[in-house]
């Protein structure tokens, strides 16, 4: 018996023994593991955003130019009312791209008269990310209608160039605070996307940037409401010869500045005539991969 049962314990010993040296490999396996995985670069937005050791570091020195290939992840647009002609010349107020730079546009986004002044800066792709990732989770949500009666809807677009990807946020009334329903979650969801949207604005390190494509809209329902001067169409092609299908079209700088320059006031929304078709033109700048002719019902983007 007693050499059944010291059998039996080196038996269990050794299997103890390669119980415990199978432990320490997994440990050691799953170590590397983890450290391979903290230590890894991603390109996943949602990655990024979620990741605990992701940080902004310095800007770079130049900043990355965005380009027609870059990847814009927010966009803003300061409300404009469809009743207002002035809004048909409106601008994307900022664009974030994912490579952590911001475009800003000067003032409100351009619309009333006069060409906006742009900065491009930076805030860091982390920072991107976590916008991204803040306003993509508000997807949906009631942002309440504070008893503003003359206000307009801001526009927040996630994704504002990837083809069925593209998120929008309609936010009422986007600057008001003061006048405000007893609706606490609206309240939230309005603060949140205010911070967001200010926390890009505010990108650091900026440097002027001019854009080399504009947008002209045409609209023959605002003649009245523009201003009685009509101009004489300055270009060779005609106003219905440059028109395209859905009432609008991509120009280059060369042109928009001859239209410009063609105003008295230099006008950015304005009424031509060409001897055959009068009109009213509103021209716009165009952020690096945005959509000159983007599918919409309304003056704003």
């Amino acid at each position: 018996m007693t050499g059944v049962a010291g059998s039996t314990r080196h038996r269990w010993a050794r299997r103890a023994m390669v119980g415990a040296v199978l432990a320490v490999v997994v440990g050691l396996v799953t170590a590397a593991a983890v450290l391979k995985v903290v230590g890894r670069s991603t390109d996943s937005l949602s990655e990024l955003a979620s990741g605990a050791a992701c940080e902004d570091g310095p800007a770079p020195r130049p900043l990355p130019v965005p380009t027609a290939s870059s990847e814009a992840v927010v966009a803003f647009a300061v409300g404009a009312s469809y009743w207002n002609p002035s809004a048909l010349g409106q601008n994307l107020s900022m664009t974030a791209y994912r490579d952590g730079t911001v475009l800003n546009a000067s003032g409100i986004g351009g619309f009333p008269g006069g060409e906006v002044e742009l900065t491009l800066g930076w805030v860091g792709p982390c920072a991107v990310a976590s916008a991204d990732e803040h306003l993509s989770a508000l997807t949906g949500v009631d942002f309440g209608l504070p008893g503003v009666a003359d206000a307009s809807t801001a526009l927040v677009m996630v994704n504002p160039n990837t083809a069925g990807r593209r998120t929008v946020l309609q936010v009422y009334a986007f600057d008001q605070s003061d006048v405000w329903p007893e609706n606490e979650d609206a309240l939230s969801a309005r603060a949140t996307v205010q911070e967001v949207v200010r926390g890009l604005q505010a990108a650091t390190d900026r440097v002027p940037w001019t854009s080399d494509r504009f947008r002209a809209q045409w609209s023959d329902g605002f003649t009245r409401m523009v201003g009685p001067e009509v101009t004489s169409w300055p270009l060779t092609t005609s106003i219905i010869g440059l028109r395209g299908p859905n009432g609008c079209a991509e120009l280059p700088r060369a042109t928009a500045e001859r239209l410009i320059h063609a105003q008295p006031g230099g006008e950015l929304v304005a009424q031509w005539t060409d001897g055959e078709k009068s009109t009213v033109v509103a021209l716009s700048v165009l952020m690096p991969g945005e959509l000159a002719c983007p599918p919409r019902s309304t003056p704003w983007r």
